[in-house]
């Protein structure tokens, strides 16, 4: 009877010394993905956005733009780059958020919408980084005269 109870006892010990370890190993684990990530990440009931990024204003890239004379423009450099980032795009949504078009704009710095005269369309800019596309500019309206 008395082996039973070593047995057991042996066995909560190996579990619990599991456990610890497993927990230790995870702990690391997410500091050094957490470095990697650079910097911590903030949740809620909104979009999980980074530190030094808000869901409406300025991400970790970011880009100017202005609609004029039936054209978009955006600035050649970006204006705000905490990131590498890539493939940066122009994006015409409706007011209601669907999306109408989404170009590369790349070495593209003017893009002629040709005037969808009406069509209460707006547009940013985009750009790929840490995984996901990112809003990397203020959102305008369409002009056209």
């Amino acid at each position: 009877m008395i082996g039973k109870h070593r047995l057991i006892v042996l066995l909560a010990v190996v579990a619990l010394v599991t456990g610890m370890v497993c927990a230790a190993v995870g702990f690391v684990g997410g500091l050094i993905v957490g470095q990697r990530l650079d910097g911590a990440w903030v949740g809620g009931d909104g979009p999980t956005v980074r530190v030094g990024e808000t869901a409406a204003g300025e991400g970790l890239v970011w880009f100017k733009i202005h609609a004029e004379d039936g054209a978009l423009y955006r600035s050649a450099e970006p204006v705000r780059a905490e990131v590498p980032y890539s493939n940066v795009g122009w994006v015409i949504l409706t007011v209601e958020g669907e999306t109408v078009l989404h170009r590369n704009a790349e070495n593209e710095y003017r893009y002629d919408h040709g005037c969808w005269a009406g069509s209460g369309l707006v547009a940013h800019i985009i750009v790929w980084y840490e995984g996901a596309y990112h809003r990397a500019s203020e959102t305008v309206p369409l002009e056209c005269e």
